[in-house]
């Protein structure tokens, strides 16, 4: 199996890796679990990343590295303006182990186990920021900003 030597901060659960040549089995799993692509995703290096929606404002994100190291986290989703501040992710520990040892699957675990996954820090936003809505509004000032020019320039 892989390392688990892994780095860890509050936002990520990195604690649990499983053996290297299971990692599709695993994306499998997941995905017939009802997890899917995220649509963008940074590059991590990772064999795959998927998320599963849990609420409207809440995702489960989990990438699975070459070695078999699991990245995961618990965040809003990336339809929200809160996916990109951190504050507002936390380590999902307890979620993912409950996930490996429900389909069953060998694994290491970190040890100790990060005080940030035993306990993590949840923030909920107060509001949620659809990114659609401020795409919108851009797009709705741009255009308005090419007809006053356009405007502007044809009354020479």
């Amino acid at each position: 199996m892989g390392s688990t030597a892994a780095q860890h901060d509050k936002h990520h659960c990195r604690c649990f890796t499983i053996d290297k040549n299971l990692i599709r089995w695993f994306r499998n799993v997941l995905i017939s679990r009802g997890f899917e692509r995220q649509v963008v995703e940074d590059d991590h290096g990772q064999e795959f990343g998927l998320r599963k929606r849990l609420t409207e404002h809440k995702q489960l994100h989990v990438k699975v590295m070459p070695d078999g190291l699991i990245e995961a986290e618990m965040e809003p989703p990336p339809e929200y303006l809160e996916h990109l501040d951190h504050k507002y992710s936390y380590s999902p520990h307890s979620r993912v182990l409950r996930i490996l040892r429900g389909v069953r699957i060998g694994f290491r675990s970190a040890r100790p186990t990060p005080s940030t996954c035993k306990r993590p820090v949840v923030v909920h936003p107060k509001h949620h920021t659809s990114s659609k809505k401020v795409v919108g509004v851009a797009v709705f000032v741009c255009i308005g900003a090419v007809l006053l020019g356009y405007a502007l320039h044809k009354g020479r």
